[in-house]
């Protein structure tokens, strides 16, 4: 088994790497769902940032069947860590957004599992004066310079219609283990199994449209390099790596609830 896609332990990296490098150790407040793919996600970025000086304010777990966050979101509050990170689906996202609104407590820096990836529902649901400076993390998006995507792009609006922003990040991860196949097969010039695998184990780094890919004995791609939105001025910003397909700045300070920005 190979994982072209970056597993949900990398998920948050890109981000965690960010915050190490800009901002001084401080405190963060973490809450996930527990979910086979959130927590890792959170846990991940977690373990990063403890080893480089950061300090969990709070750190709650809670079951898919939860229906009320007021609780930890309340906490979370009461804790005022300057950072909060949020291991979250479209839901429980934009509870926890609501619910900090309700607190007044508008953390410097706030990143979602997933939610203010959702666009227009998002907007709907926190209110578009409260998108401002809330991160999400994704492995691709379609303005990404990275191997074959801009012929990707074009294949796929000539084959389905519609625009670039309407192409799931699953396309890009279909196809990004077609890329990596097709490389592997060319080089060895075979489609034996057992000659793919040993290849692929040994090391090369191939190219895909979600960018580099190198596997980890595990299969992992231990090269992978996940994406940052923000949400700046109304629209989703493309913003982590500071310079792949973007050179628009990462803002050091969310606004205040109901500031926009």
């Amino acid at each position: 088994m190979f994982d072209v896609s970056a597993s949900a332990s990398y998920q948050l990296i890109t981000f965690a790497k960010w915050l190490a490098a800009t901002q001084k150790p401080e405190k963060i407040a973490y809450a996930s769902m527990t979910d086979p793919f959130l927590q890792p996600m959170l846990d991940g970025a977690r373990s990063y940032l403890t080893n480089h000086g950061f300090s969990s304010a709070v750190y709650k777990l809670y079951p898919l069947e939860t229906t009320d966050f007021t609780p930890i979101a309340s906490a979370i509050a009461a804790s005022k860590a300057p950072v909060v990170v949020l291991g979250t689906m479209p839901p429980d996202g934009y509870a926890f957004i609501q619910d900090l609104i309700q607190d007044k407590f508008s953390p410097k820096v706030l990143i979602e599992a997933s939610g203010p990836d959702q666009g227009s529902a998002f907007i709907k649901a926190v209110g578009a004066r409260n998108t401002g400076g809330i991160m999400v993390p994704n492995t691709w998006y379609p303005g990404s310079t990275y191997y074959q995507n801009a012929e990707m792009v074009q294949m796929y609006l000539k084959m389905f219609g519609g625009t670039a922003n309407n192409i799931s990040a699953d396309v890009a991860e279909a196809f990004s283990s077609g890329q990596v196949l097709t490389q592997a097969v060319e080089h060895i010039k075979s489609t034996s199994n057992s000659a793919l695998q040993a290849y692929l184990h040994s090391g090369v780094t191939f190219q895909s449209v979600q960018g580099p890919v190198k596997f980890l004995p595990d299969g992992e791609n231990g090269a992978a390099t996940p994406f940052v939105f923000q949400w700046q001025k109304g629209t989703l910003q493309d913003v982590l790596p500071v310079g792949v397909g973007t050179t628009k700045p990462v803002m050091a300070v969310k606004p205040p609830w109901g500031a926009g920005g």
